[in-house]
């Protein structure tokens, strides 16, 4: 099933009434100080009890023989409780193909109706909107992400333009052609692809056309990302297969196969691997040096969005009902969340430290905590990675 064909299903997915659970926090906004970016979250409004200090367990009457010598437990085992899974959820977003969180946590984005939306992720309080995109049910606005910096973001709309908007003045930059697209972390590139399979690099500056890529023939490009040191890029299309593009030269330095539509790709931040997913309900790791399928993870529908942590330890799919964490280096499931039944998860977003993710889906978009603490250990692939929460 190809992604245009699920899109026009969007009006009428949401099921059931909207049910706000009772977390009155989110992520606190950062100061405009001069000291570095805070997180996501604060730590004083993460959970709807604030942080314990370590609490001495009561001491039982309990009967011995004598000869057994009592033992306690080492306080410093015991771990603040955390709340994990879906903290909020937000109606306005009914229907969002694509939502994204700002490089320092303070903002999200999303699209609804042709239009999209910046919001404070503490009080989902409107900050703007980005208008322009020409909207009709079949021309939805599928792609939005911030730039590296987060002064600009990017977006991506079946009515055939990809724009670049200020943030700040919330003012249309530059429109490119084509359906989706990415900008270079650099801010000096936009890659498009569209329907009609064509893959083009602009000027992010001038806006002209810098040069063709070929390889995916008349197929629709659903995907395209950039690798954070911008020479190389992936794409995904119909064609079922993914490529991966050196920039210079527009020449495909490999191909990946799947057996069905790519719906999205990912680089991961230290560049060894690509991640893609589609409607063969398969998301694949990749080996970029070496062409290798290193893990298969089994999503069990759709999959139309897929991303990996910021420490590149884990990444996540999100597809029918269903958001799936995945540890990289093991190819295991973590944890597994869901929307609403029989609703559609089109997007997915880390916050910038790894600890929430945003999701927009065709009921709602849902901002959710992960099972990681704040600490970090050391793996045997030399990767410093969060710890796992343990969950019920």
């Amino acid at each position: 099933m190809q992604f245009r064909r699920v899109l026009p299903y969007l009006a009428g997915m949401a099921v059931g009434a909207a049910v706000v659970l009772g977390y009155n926090s989110i992520p606190t906004k950062q100061s405009t100080s001069s000291q570095p970016p805070q997180s996501l979250v604060s730590q004083k409004n993460i959970y709807p009890f604030k942080k314990q200090e370590t609490v001495k367990q009561p001491a039982y009457q309990l009967q011995k023989k004598p000869q057994i010598e009592e033992k306690t437990k080492d306080e410093s085992s015991y771990q603040p409780r955390i709340k994990v899974g879906e903290m909020r959820r937000f109606e306005e977003g009914l229907g969002s193909l694509s939502v994204a969180i700002s490089p320092d946590g303070n903002y999200a984005i999303f699209a609804s109706q042709g239009d999209i939306y910046l919001r404070d992720i503490e009080t989902w309080k409107e900050i703007d909107r980005f208008v322009g995109h020409n909207y009709t049910k079949r021309t939805p606005v599928t792609t939005l992400a911030f730039s590296k910096d987060g002064k600009f973001v990017i977006s991506g709309s079946q009515d055939g333009t990809v724009r670049l908007w200020d943030v700040k003045s919330k003012e249309e930059i530059r429109r490119f052609r084509g359906e989706t697209g990415a900008l270079s972390h650099d801010n000096r590139h936009v890659l498009t692809g569209g329907s009609s399979g064509k893959l083009s690099l602009w000027d992010a500056a001038t806006g002209k056309e810098i040069q063709p890529f070929i390889g995916h023939g008349e197929e629709e490009v659903n995907t395209v990302a950039f690798a954070p040191d911008g020479k190389t890029a992936l794409s995904g299309s119909s064609d079922r297969f993914v490529y991966h593009w050196d920039v210079k030269t527009g020449k495909a330095l490999r191909r990946f196969r799947h057996w069905d539509s790519v719906f999205s790709v990912a680089f991961s931040h230290d560049e060894k691997y690509g991640l893609s997913g589609g409607s063969d309900e398969v998301a694949r790791l990749w080996d970029l040096a070496t062409g290798e399928e290193v893990h298969r993870l089994r999503h069990n529908s759709n999959i139309y969005s897929v991303a990996f942590s910021p420490d590149d330890c884990y990444a996540i799919s999100a597809g029918y009902m269903t958001i799936r964490l995945w540890d990289v280096e093991s190819g295991k499931e973590t944890i597994q969340f869901s929307h609403s039944l029989a609703s559609h998860v089109y997007s997915i977003a880390f916050s910038p430290d790894g600890l929430y993710a945003l999701s927009g889906g065709s009921d709602n978009i849902r901002l959710w905590r992960l099972p990681f603490s704040k600490e970090t250990e050391s793996r045997s692939n030399g990767k410093i990675c969060r710890k796992l929460i343990k969950t019920p």
